[in-house]
């Protein structure tokens, strides 16, 4: 007799739907699955409300099947308080969370058997940090977020000169006055407001992702996935960003030509001038390869393979 698929439920919360972290990471990773893993397991996905009383905490768990797998995405954990989640991790065959970028000071090993970490930075935090939780490695997964689905249907052809522009909201980008007079701003907004801006993303063929920085803080705990630098790598354009952004460094290498030094207009400035003077030459070309690389490890394809060993670790 066929042994009968494992069920895995990617949970969200339902105030959180329009959130791109939730269409990425919930809708589109349980598209991933289903299209690119085998019969072994039965992929969907789930909504918690705001359960504000025990009593629907527990409500919420009973319904749910047993010998499952749940994948919470991102704040959806949260909705559940201790108690409910220990019984749903009783009942399941596995509680995993999908941080995304929550703050890791905030994370419990009560009532979850696996912390997937979107970045190697928040595995580096979550096994490593001495101000960390300090997880077991066996117990922190790495699954690197993905770029768009939808950005996978562009026509993405060469653009016969350097142009660049920046796709996200404008408070999340470093921008004086000169700069966005050279950067054009696509504020994509929520998820169901992304579609409109994917036109556009062909006719530019280098990126600007140069974020503001925070203070300085030894103790950091919150960490982004590299989700600018792995459009880029769809749309076939290099990217300029800071050195300090998260990943950038690890994926893109040390000597990467188009890192800004420093945040100043002159810099930033004097790197764009840089960057599109290199264009087709052996600097772009090696910028190029670079951001590629990081498309290849984040393509669906590869995030598929990652997420279906982890999943079959737990059987």
């Amino acid at each position: 007799m066929a042994k009968a698929p494992i069920e895995v439920f990617f949970v969200y919360r339902q105030s959180s739907k329009q959130l791109g972290s939730t269409l990425m990471r919930c809708f589109q990773l349980c598209q991933i699955a289903h299209a690119h893993i085998g019969p072994d397991f039965v992929f969907r996905t789930r909504p918690i409300m705001n359960l504000r009383h025990p009593y629907f905490n527990r409500a919420w768990v009973d319904l749910q099947p047993k010998d499952a797998i749940f994948i919470f995405t991102k704040d959806a954990v949260s909705r559940l308080d201790q108690d409910a989640l220990m019984r749903l991790q009783q009942k399941s065959r596995a509680i995993c969370v999908d941080y995304i970028d929550r703050n890791m000071a905030q994370v419990s090993r009560l009532g979850v058997d696996l912390h997937i970490a979107s970045s190697m930075a928040q595995l580096d935090y979550l096994t490593e940090n001495a101000n960390g939780p300090r997880i077991p490695t066996a117990q922190v997964p790495l699954l690197l977020h993905h770029a768009d689905l939808r950005l996978h249907k562009l026509d993405i052809t060469d653009v016969p000169m350097p142009k660049i522009a920046y796709f996200g909201a404008p408070n999340n980008c470093y921008l004086s006055e000169r700069i966005a007079s050279r950067v054009p701003i696509f504020d994509v907004g929520l998820a169901d407001g992304m579609e409109r801006f994917f036109r556009s993303l062909p006719e530019f063929n280098l990126h600007y992702a140069v974020r503001p920085e925070g203070p300085k803080n030894p103790n950091k705990s919150v960490f982004k996935p590299f989700t600018k630098g792995a459009t880029a790598a769809v749309c076939r354009a290099p990217i300029i960003v800071n050195r300090t952004a998260d990943d950038a460094e690890y994926f893109l290498g040390q000597d990467y030509p188009f890192f800004v030094a420093d945040l100043s207009e002159r810099e930033v400035l004097s790197m764009i001038d840089y960057a599109e003077d290199s264009f087709g030459d052996a600097i772009w070309n090696d910028a190029l390869d670079r951001i590629l690389y990081l498309g290849a490890r984040t393509h669906p394809k590869r995030v598929a393979a990652d997420l279906a060993a982890i999943l079959n670790g737990l059987t």
